[in-house]
């Protein structure tokens, strides 16, 4: 997490460049960012449903390998849960969007994302973290601000927690 965050800055750091302005830590004012915030959650949750739709129509929904990772997590280190829910979201936005973006497009970042959700071993988990990180991607490009992705990702995250427990 530390070189998800670090890495990028570094390398403007190294162009000269503002890297604040580059990774999108930019705020289009409270209102504007809550309300792309809630646009971004929302459209998170629908597609995530539809995406769970379609993998357990095509007999490919293993989700449950996911909940079994987190499962784990919460009963060896619960406190891991917090973490990943705050530090992890904010480092994934600033590497993924923030700055892969820039370097891949949106479609290759999306690949990229979706592949560092590999190491749960679930091909729904994959899907599913390809086409949301598109949907961040984009969301990322049309606000050009980094805060609404950090948060929609935010309580997508602690939804889809809540729903496991």
């Amino acid at each position: 997490d530390f070189a998800l965050i670090f890495f990028p800055i570094l390398y403007f750091a190294r162009k000269k460049a503002d890297f604040q302005k580059e990774l999108g830590f930019h705020s289009n004012g409270f209102l504007v960012d809550a309300k792309n915030t809630l646009i971004l959650f929302f459209t998170l949750i629908a597609f995530s449903l539809i995406t769970s739709i379609i993998t357990s129509a095509a007999g490919q929904n293993d989700l449950e390998k996911v909940s079994n990772s987190v499962d784990k997590i919460r009963n060896t280190a619960p406190l891991a849960l917090a973490y990943f829910l705050v530090v992890r979201v904010a480092a994934e936005e600033v590497f993924f969007r923030g700055f892969l973006v820039k370097k891949l497009g949106i479609a290759g970042s999306s690949v990229v994302f979706g592949l560092a959700h590999f190491f749960y071993g679930s091909v729904a988990e994959v899907i599913g973290a390809m086409i949301l990180g598109a949907i961040l991607a984009v969301a990322f490009n049309e606000n050009k601000s980094i805060y609404p992705n950090i948060a929609a990702h935010f309580f997508y995250n602690l939804v889809f927690l809540a729903v496991l427990f």
